[in-house]
């Protein structure tokens, strides 16, 4: 190999190893000038950061920026939804054994949190309980673009997986789950109605999941109302507060729980 060949071969080897260091050290390549579209607006492309997670979350905060088209509705629906539990539990078990007998009485707390103990002489006795907090909080929304007087629909919810109910048919074989919206959905109609007010008129739709996880439950209704635009107001709230006590030989539990939901509804543009 000659001398030339030789150098050219060390100048290729040592850019090589330039570029995979630059590419451990997470460095970028340099980017080749922007190029523009149409009017001369660079490409969306250029903007990348080359952090897929930030990109998103930029994106986003863009997508919720950009202006409503004339003539056209954005609608916002919000559900906030609360809830709290507490619940208590004590219970005690005293008893006797020997080489004859065994005799017990009372019961143990469920889910015991403590637990003490005490035996002598055959004879023994326990005693164990439980007390807890809970609280829980969820915020869902949804946005829809629609034209005045053509219905759209919303959905704040989330997709359970249930196992349809059968009846009759072979012992055995494979059951598929299927998906169920579980949820509110709502079904809209904007209609102009005069300078800086809208007509919504709304069906919401509300499903659970049955008893046993098996059905969905829903619950329909229909509302108009006339709202100014630009301002959110209270479509609907639910509350609903359960309270639980059960006594028995030496043992007592009791719970209590506040569940609160809202939904907030917001239409800009026109």
């Amino acid at each position: 190999m000659g001398r030339r060949e030789l150098t050219i071969l060390l100048l290729a080897v040592t850019a090589i190893l330039a570029g995979c260091r630059a590419y451990e050290s997470g460095a970028t390549p340099p980017r080749s000038p922007s190029t523009t579209t149409g009017g001369g607006a660079p490409s969306t492309s250029d903007t990348r950061s080359g952090d897929p997670f930030a990109d998103a979350r930029r994106r986003i905060d863009e997508a919720r920026s950009l202006p409503i088209p004339t003539g056209n509705y954005r609608v916002r629906v919000e559900r906030v939804w609360f809830s709290e539990a507490d619940s208590s539990a004590i219970g005690a078990v005293v008893g006797y054994t020997d080489d004859h007998w065994d005799v017990q009485a009372g019961g143990a707390a469920p889910d015991a949190g403590f637990r003490v103990g005490v035996a002598k002489d055959g004879f023994y006795g326990m005693l164990d309980g439980h007390l807890r907090s809970s609280r829980d909080a969820t915020r869902e929304e949804a946005m829809l673009m629609m034209a005045p007087d053509y219905p759209a629909s919303l959905f704040v919810g989330e997709t359970r997986y249930v196992v349809p109910f059968r009846v009759g048919g072979r012992p055995y074989g494979l059951v598929v789950p299927e998906g169920q919206s579980v949820g509110t959905s709502l079904e809209t109609i904007c209609t102009p109605a005069g300078p800086g007010a809208v007509q919504v008129t709304l069906t919401p739709i509300f499903s659970q999941l049955g008893a046993r996880g098996e059905t969905v439950r829903v619950t329909e209704a229909t509302t108009s109302v006339r709202v100014p635009l630009g301002r959110p107001f209270l479509l609907a709230s639910h509350d609903r507060t359960t309270d639980s006590a059960a006594t028995a030989l030496l043992s007592r539990r009791s719970s209590s729980g506040t569940e609160q939901a809202v939904l907030i509804l917001t239409v800009d543009g026109g």
